[in-house]
């Protein structure tokens, strides 16, 4: 299935029809087993949930690095934002809790949210998909009839979400053992190329260096002996992220590092370059985000995260810097409001040499950004669409307030 909902789906009789709603529910079971297609699981997850609560309507949203509830599957492009009340769905997904608000139209339209006078709900069910205790997303369902609702419902509707959480961690699982296994490969190529390449560079440069100082009066020769050189040096920085991403850096020296003024330390060199560039800078920086870090190497991947977002606003726009805590961990985001990036450009950036849109990209940085937080315990992700920018979110472990 390719979408999150299902519209004007007729609900299972619930006379006579439990053994109809234990078999699908078998199904949905085996097909977790059977098939490592993502989408498809929980395709029939969310249409599952929709016959068995009579609902009109059916999404489910996984939570984000800084908690936020992001809609799954990503809509297509240019699609119109759909409309929840959200209230409810962020209320489970803070509470771990299912939540049934019935006969909303009855109500004293004080105690409703816009979202739910706006779309004429009379009902909403929304339940947590719980990992290890843990609210990875929520199945939210609503209606604008009565939705019939006994208790014996609502089991369903949990062990179906619990089948859509096991999909989802399964998928993860699968993704990083292969991630895992691509990056041992590449690391055991990569010393083996760096090695030999090293030598070779460097004496290229050198040589380069020498007849650039000899040719004090050809200047066509001192610039092309100058390219050489700049090239030399461009490799070398290659043959350092190739020897980094393969794990050949120095093991992480960590100590608690207060975010806000240590990125508005990593910030303040880059202000002329936004100004030059038409770029607004936007920050949000919480002053009691700790997390312990190793300051040199994390601020490589912020540098690769804002020349990233520079590269996309080649005509201006805003980079919007944040970071704070949320549940005991500690976060940052970079944004941008430039040119975003397609669903299928977005889920290959992590991936090594995978490159989009730069003529002298070496498709290294995200890969070593991603490794480098990975060094640290944490995760990178990023949301992003044609034409509405990017966000970078990292999340760390956080570290006790100084």
């Amino acid at each position: 299935m390719s979408a999150p909902k299902v519209l004007g789906a007729a609900p299972l009789p619930h006379p006579g029809g439990g053994d109809e709603r234990l078999l699908e529910l078998m199904q949905i079971a085996r097909s977790i087993t059977s098939s490592l297609r993502l989408d498809e699981v929980l395709g029939r997850v969310i249409d599952g949930a929709v016959r068995f609560s009579g609902a009109q309507r059916g999404f489910l949203f996984l939570k984000s690095a800084d908690g936020r509830l992001v809609r799954w599957p990503a809509p297509p492009d240019g699609a119109p934002p759909v409309e929840v009340s959200l209230s409810v769905a962020e209320e489970v997904a803070r509470s771990g809790r299912p939540v049934h608000r019935d006969h909303l139209a009855g109500s004293d339209t004080a105690s409703l949210t816009d979202s739910i006078v706006r779309l004429r709900l009379m009902a909403i069910l929304c339940v947590p998909l719980l990992a290890q205790s843990e609210v990875i997303g929520v199945i939210y369902l609503d209606s604008r009839r009565p939705m019939p609702h006994q208790a014996h419902d609502l089991d369903l509707l949990e062990a179906l979400a619990g089948l859509a959480a096991i999909a989802i961690q399964n998928s993860r699982l699968v993704e990083e053992r292969l991630r895992a296994e691509r990056t041992l490969a590449l690391g055991r190529t990569a010393r083996a190329l760096v090695h030999d390449l090293r030598s070779p560079l460097t004496a290229i440069r050198a040589l380069a260096e020498l007849l650039h100082g000899r040719a004090a009066g050809d200047a066509a020769t001192r610039r092309h002996l100058a390219s050489i050189m700049d090239e030399a040096d461009r490799l070398a920085e290659l043959a350092s992220d190739l020897l980094r991403f393969a794990g050949g850096a120095p093991p992480l020296r960590r100590e608690a590092v207060a975010l806000g003024p240590y990125l508005t330390r990593l910030l303040e060199p880059l202000r002329p370059r936004l100004e030059s560039s038409g770029v607004a800078l936007v920050t949000d920086l919480e002053p009691t985000a700790v997390a312990p870090l190793d300051a040199p190497r994390a601020a490589r991947v912020v540098h690769n995260l804002v020349a990233n977002a520079l590269d996309a606003m080649p005509d201006g726009g805003t980079l919007t810097v944040a970071c704070g805590t949320t549940g005991g961990r500690a976060w940052l985001r970079i944004g941008d409001s430039g040119c975003g990036m397609s669903e299928a450009v977005r889920s290959r950036l992590f991936e090594p040499f995978f490159t989009h849109g730069k003529e002298h990209g070496t498709g290294l940085g995200l890969a070593l950004a991603r490794a480098i937080v990975e060094e640290h315990g944490g995760r990178i992700e990023v949301e992003s669409a044609p034409g509405r920018g990017s966000v970078f979110t990292i999340e760390l472990e956080a570290a006790p307030s100084a």
